[in-house]
C-alpha cells in the first residue's frame, strides 16, 4: 500500500516517513506530494508555491484537490497524511482558546482538553477545505503547537502534548544541533521513530502522536 505525505514542510515530511518506517512501511511506498521534492532548484526559484511550507500551501492544495485526484488516480495509492502544525492555525482563525495559567488549579487538565479539542478543530477544517472528500482514504498528522513537540518526546522522556515553545525548547535541549528548515537534521534527529518498540513507548507522551499512529493501526 502506497502512502502519500501533504505537509507544510519538508522538515514535516523528514519525521512522518521516519514514523512510518517504524511502523514497518517501505521507503518506497511513502510518496511525498507536497512541498513537491522533484524540482531542481532554478524550477524552485519559480514555483516556490510548491516548495515553501506553511499551513496555508496544505489548504491550497485541499481546496484545489489536484494533487489528491491525481494520487488516487493510481490504483496502489490507498491514503494520503495531511500533516497541520496547530500554531499558526490556531492563531490565525482563532479556533479555539488556550486556557489561562496564573491561578488556575486545573490548569493542567483544561491544557490536555484544549489540545484534544483543537486537533479535532483542525481535522473538522481540513475537512471544509476538502469538501468533505477523501475523508475515509485520509489520515491526520495534527501537531499540536510544532512537529518539533513530537520530536521532543525523544529527548525529554516526558509528556510532550503540551510544551509551550518546542521549537525553542528542542533548539535547548538538542544544544545547538537543531537546524531549522533543514530535511536532512530532523531526518536524524528523529531517526529513533524508526524502531517500532522505541516510537511506540514515545507515542505514549503525546496524544497528538498517539493519535496519529493509531489511525495506522
Amino acid at each position: 500500500m502506497r502512502i502519500g505525505i501533504i505537509a507544510e514542510g519538508t522538515t514535516d515530511q523528514a519525521v512522518l516517513e521516519n514514523i512510518l518506517k517504524g511502523l514497518g512501511y517501505d521507503e518506497s511506498d511513502i510518496i511525498p506530494i507536497r512541498p513537491d521534492l522533484s524540482m531542481d532548484e532554478t524550477d524552485k526559484q519559480f514555483y516556490n508555491v510548491d516548495t515553501f511550507g506553511g499551513w496555508e500551501y496544505v489548504k491550497k492544495d485541499c481546496i484545489e484537490r489536484t494533487k489528491l485526484d491525481e494520487f488516487f488516480l493510481i490504483a496502489d495509492n490507498q491514503s494520503i497524511i495531511i500533516q497541520v502544525d496547530t500554531l499558526e492555525i490556531n492563531q490565525t482563525q482563532l479556533l479555539i482558546q488556550k486556557p489561562q495559567k496564573p491561578n488556575n488549579p486545573n490548569y493542567v487538565q483544561e491544557l490536555k482538553e484544549y489540545a484534544q479539542r483543537l486537533r479535532q478543530s483542525v481535522i473538522d477544517i481540513i475537512n471544509e477545505w476538502l469538501q468533505n472528500h477523501y475523508q475515509e482514504k485520509l489520515l491526520y498528522a495534527i501537531c499540536i503547537e510544532e512537529m518539533e513537540s513530537w520530536i521532543l518526546t525523544i529527548y525529554t522522556k516526558k509528556d510532550t502534548q503540551t510544551s509551550a515553545n518546542p521549537k525553542e525548547t528542542l533548539k535547548y535541549v538538542l544544544k545547538g544541533k537543531l537546524s531549522v528548515g533543514d530535511k536532512r537534521c530532523y531526518k536524524e534527529i528523529s531517526k529513533p521513530f524508526r524502531k517500532r518498540k522505541k516510537l511506540l513507548l514515545y507515542s505514549q507522551l503525546n496524544d497528538s502522536l498517539q493519535a496519529f499512529i493509531d489511525s495506522l493501526s
